[in-house]
């Protein structure tokens, strides 16, 4: 049988030479040597044989090897800001505080 990560096409395999890489999955690109492999966070790839990654917009963000597409990149708001209902980041009033990646203004806090 081929190693983990190749494949060989029904039939025509006789020998370990014959097996090949596979196309990569959605987050993946493709490296001759190594075969599939994550793209790093903030990037993304729609897999199959791309040998690199495509880099997010600035501002936004997605987790290694999780992007298939633009869309999965999604914006990220600094600490002591949220995302509201509008897509923009908005920052916290004086003295309130927010974890990184807040989505709403209950994530605001006062700080005692």
């Amino acid at each position: 049988s081929c190693p983990s990560g190749k494949t060989v096409t029904s039939g025509s395999g006789t020998n370990l030479q014959d097996c090949e890489w596979g196309p990569c999955r959605p987050g993946m690109f493709f490296d001759s040597d190594s075969g599939c492999r994550d793209c790093p966070a903030d990037s993304y790839s729609n897999g199959e044989y791309v040998t690199s990654c495509t880099s997010c917009p600035s501002g936004k963000t997605v987790t290694s090897g999780s992007g298939g597409n633009l869309e999965d990149c999604e914006w990220v708001c600094n600490r002591g800001s949220y995302f509201n209902e509008d897509e923009i980041c908005v920052h916290c009033e004086l003295g309130g505080f927010a974890d990184l990646g807040s989505t709403t203004l209950d994530s605001c806090s006062n700080r005692q």
